[in-house]
């Protein structure tokens, strides 16, 4: 029941702020956008989105050959749905997405997904296990570093 009030008030706003949206002119907008007027930050998003979308391509490439190209907007549909629907529920969104513009089975991609995820957790307790020598010399450092007042 929670889940179904968070995703009503979610639309509910979702409806107010693009009530007014000319969908037309923001397509023509972003068909004349010159990349390098664009801010950094978002120029290292649209960079980010085109790797996903390349990882992506190359994690299912054992079971259908997609372009780069192909598999971008299916990302970004993705993470756009991971931070508007709980519980990463984007990722169920790419699977979907995926099984009606490519034909690839949805338990297939699902599975991907899972080792794309089981991937991130590896890396991220490498960089926890490579960096604790490190944040061992900074506490020991700290710790001798620390005078006591001593007073009588």
């Amino acid at each position: 029941m929670a889940i179904l009030a968070r995703s009503s008030d979610q639309c509910s706003f979702i409806w107010l702020a693009l009530r007014g949206l000319q969908l037309k002119s923001v397509l023509e907008c972003g068909a004349n956008c010159k990349l390098l007027v664009v801010d950094p930050r978002h120029r290292g998003l649209l960079c980010r989105g085109v790797g996903a979308g390349l990882e992506v391509a190359l994690s299912v490439r054992p079971i259908k050959k997609i372009p780069t190209k192909t598999m971008f907007p299916i990302t970004t549909i993705g993470y756009m749905g991971n931070n508007i629907y709980p519980a990463r529920a984007g990722e169920v969104l790419r699977a979907v997405i995926l099984k009606r513009r490519e034909g690839v089975s949805i338990s297939a991609s699902l599975a991907t997904i899972i080792v794309e995820r089981i991937f991130d957790g590896v890396v991220m307790l490498a960089f926890v296990f490579v960096n604790l020598p490190e944040l061992a010399k900074m506490t020991d450092n700290r710790d001798s570093s620390a005078t006591y007042n001593k007073s009588p």
